[in-house]
């Protein structure tokens, strides 16, 4: 962990020589959007939310690393309505989760000192809600890079076709992503091979830690159900692009819209609300908001 640390430092002081001024091209300048709180966590075991999934009126969620592997749904007033452990499995370090294909899908995939010779997705059949804590089965992809380790917060899944996406993290703004292969192996490792790239900017936004570099940090994102938006977000703003024809790697290849995320602690969670226009976003910390970005 002290290694993990000082190399996180390390990325930071780096970073730190790079954004100290705003990026001379990029989007335009960040929108500011109609955002209320629907409510804040409420369950003590819910202290650090790194990715959000929207079900109807269900909201799920999960820890980041330093959890057991498992999630929770919950009301959209965060009364939490059910947990779920996944038998057999620990959480190294989930970072995001999506629902898509008929599953919830988490992403296994934080490596701050970029130093994973694998990292994985679980898959499990999306639970029906009731009360308690439950147990259920998952089935694991393991993946590993075509090229080295990187760092990753966010997983993207079509919710039709089931593609797994993972966009890196980089304190300098230089997101990749990279794609499993659209029926990846339950038994063999995977290879995630890189296919478009997109870069973040400095712009300003308030909130979130680590100051310019965290306005750069790729920390979550989702694909609408429709298949025609996909957003990313960093600690304080949203990227959205518009995809066409169901090509979402090519979307990544256009200008993003650029929106300001409310001012959070730590926001690692964004998700498409029902509308499939809308967003959900968490952030880590005790008793954190849930907010709901209308668009």
């Amino acid at each position: 962990m002290f290694l993990e640390a000082a190399l996180v430092k390390t990325k930071l002081l780096i970073a730190a020589l790079f954004v100290a001024a705003p990026s001379p091209v990029g989007p335009a300048a960040p929108v500011t959007p109609v955002a209320s709180t629907l409510c804040s966590l409420q369950d003590a075991r819910i202290t650090e939310s790194s990715g959000v999934a929207v079900s109807g009126s269900v909201l799920w969620t999960h820890n980041d690393s330093g959890d057991t592997a498992r999630f929770s749904a919950l009301s959209r007033s965060c009364r939490t309505l059910g947990t779920w452990d996944v038998r057999g499995e620990k959480a190294t370090d989930w970072e995001d989760m999506a629902r898509g294909a008929g599953a919830l899908w988490f992403g296994d995939i934080g490596d701050n000192a970029s130093s994973r010779s694998q990292v994985q997705v679980v898959r499990v059949p999306e639970p029906r809600v009731s009360a308690g804590t439950h147990a259920l089965s998952a089935a694991v992809y393991r993946f590993r890079y075509e090229d080295v380790a990187h760092d990753a917060e966010t997983l993207l899944v079509d919710p039709r076709s089931g593609q797994l996406l993972v966009v890196t993290k980089s304190y300098l703004g230089e997101a990749s992503v990279y794609a499993a292969p659209l029926h990846p192996s339950v038994s063999a490792v995977n290879t995630l091979r890189r296919v478009s790239s997109f870069r973040t900017r400095v712009t300003g936004t308030a909130g979130g830690p680590l100051g310019p570099a965290g306005q750069l940090s790729v920390t979550a994102g989702d694909i609408n159900g429709s298949v025609t938006r996909v957003v990313v977000r960093t600690y304080t703003d949203a990227y959205e692009w518009t995809v066409t024809g169901g090509d979402v790697v090519r979307a990544f290849s256009t200008t993003p819209s650029v929106t300001a995320l409310p001012k959070t602690a730590q926001g690692e969670g964004i998700a498409y609300d029902t509308d499939g226009r809308s967003w959900i976003t968490t952030s880590e910390g005790k008793g954190a908001p849930v907010m709901r970005i209308a668009r």
